[in-house]
């Protein structure tokens, strides 16, 4: 019983080492706030121009999207490759109702972004990798991607509701919003409660 005790916490200690060895462990670098806020602002912005410039109708639960917007594919162009594809997409699905062969924005959605008027940026940082002392000996980088996190809260209809954004970078070097996680669109019984001005 206790030679199979021993074996056990022999292979226990080689499974710690060899994780050690082998997995590259995260830590955190700072990332200026003031640069985060700002790349939130342009990557958001896109939305907060497309929404601005709708035009209004009789129905009053919606709004004619721009002229120049046509398709998902005009839609998409709109963000310049700032956010990844399937996020814009979902912009699109959120926002759009199709109606006679034109598009519309439904009024009584609301996809947060950093331009509400309660908007608070509440951490930024870069997560990286330290290479693993496996990718050493191999002499070989196996670090995963590292990803810049920007979080953001704001308060709707009175209550406070968080996101994070993770931005990694494209080919250029340049950071792009990949995904987020926590609030991503809020459906309103009421067009006026929409914290898009649109009155």
């Amino acid at each position: 019983m206790k030679s199979r005790k021993k074996i056990m916490q022999v292979i226990l200690i080689f499974i710690i080492i060899f994780n050690a060895t082998t997995l590259p462990i995260p830590y955190r670098e700072k990332f200026d706030k003031t640069m985060a806020e700002e790349m939130l602002k342009n990557a958001y912005k896109p939305l907060e121009d497309f929404i601005s410039n709708g035009i209004p109708v009789e129905d009053e639960g919606l709004f004619l999207a721009p002229d120049n917007i046509e398709t998902k594919e005009d839609f998409v162009k709109l963000f310049n490759n700032k956010i990844n594809t399937r996020l814009v997409e979902n912009f699109f699905e959120d926002l759009i109702i199709e109606k006679d062969g034109r598009l519309y924005i439904d009024r009584k959605v609301y996809i947060p972004t950093i331009y509400v008027g309660d908007g608070v940026l509440t951490k930024s940082y870069i997560k990286k990798y330290t290479r693993s002392l496996y990718s050493y000996i191999l002499d070989r980088d196996d670090r995963p991607e590292e990803k810049l996190v920007i979080k953001e809260k704001w308060k709707i209809t009175g209550e406070w509701f968080r996101r994070s954004n993770y931005f990694i970078k494209n080919d250029e070097g340049e950071w792009v919003l990949d995904y987020f996680n926590g609030s991503s669109m809020h459906k309103f019984v009421e067009v006026d409660h929409n914290p898009w001005n649109y009155n």
